[in-house]
């Protein structure tokens, strides 16, 4: 994605809104909500280059200058009385969700480049490999961490950080066989023939409690039986804080 440099300013932009989120409920009326404020006033908007949003955090690249910014700014305000809208200038770097995103000059165009965020207070503590859990839910972060766009720069360094999150962890794990066994998987899949249409057959699954290798040879044998097969953990935190403290 990129743009003439006056176009972006050399700035984007990040609105958070003051909608509370406190129950199931209330994030549907909020999502609503924002959904409506979207129709009515962002679409409208010819400034607005780029729009995205999650949950009640919206990104915005703006086109247009800081005077016609503090218009749409107060424009939002005004549409419910209830609501403020808090707005985060990035100049030309901003964090948003778990991205760190920079606009770099490329001659007369700018783009943007992606880095991974995280908090000062980020530990890359997860489950460890000596807890009873299934392989697949130790693995769940790494896996779920190896799947981001960025230079390559930062893809070295992303990589030295989960490295750490598998030593922190006792996860014995090589991350790069994982990214080129992930990529090699990605372009078979890509380039396979595709499969010819059959009428859609509902997938069978049995939930089970996990319980080391012997939980793994019955789903072993039930897999023979095209049943797919979910472990879960058999004790929980919570279950642990209310034998603790029954009045939890």
């Amino acid at each position: 994605m990129s743009h003439p440099q006056g176009v972006f300013q050399d700035k984007i932009f990040r609105f958070r809104d003051g909608l509370s989120m406190g129950g199931l409920l209330l994030s549907l009326v909020a999502d609503v909500f924002m959904d409506a404020l979207e129709h009515e006033i962002v679409q409208s908007q010819t400034n607005v280059l780029h729009y995205c949003r999650y949950v009640d955090d919206i990104l915005r690249i703006w086109g247009g200058n800081e005077d016609e910014l503090k218009t749409f700014h107060a424009e939002l305000n005004s549409h419910h009385p209830a609501v403020q809208f808090t707005l985060e200038e990035g100049n030309p770097k901003l964090n948003y969700l778990d991205l760190a995103i920079t606009l770099q000059a490329h001659g007369s165009e700018l783009s943007p480049q992606f880095e991974i965020y995280r908090q000062n207070t980020y530990t890359g503590v997860s489950i460890n490999s000596a807890s009873l859990h299934p392989r697949q839910h130790k693995m769940a972060g790494i896996h779920a961490a190896i799947h981001r766009p960025m230079g390559r720069a930062a893809y070295e360094n992303e990589i030295s950080n989960i490295e750490k999150v598998a030593l922190v962890n006792n996860l014995r794990v090589s991350v790069r066989q994982l990214i080129s066994r992930k990529r090699l998987r990605k372009l078979l899949a890509k380039n396979r023939n595709p499969q010819p249409t059959t009428l859609s057959v509902r997938q069978k699954w049995m939930r089970l409690p996990y319980l080391g290798k012997s939980t793994e040879r019955i789903a072993k044998d039930l897999r023979k039986l095209n049943y797919k097969v979910g472990f879960h953990p058999v004790t929980t935190v919570g279950q642990h804080s209310a034998v603790k403290d029954p009045s939890l």
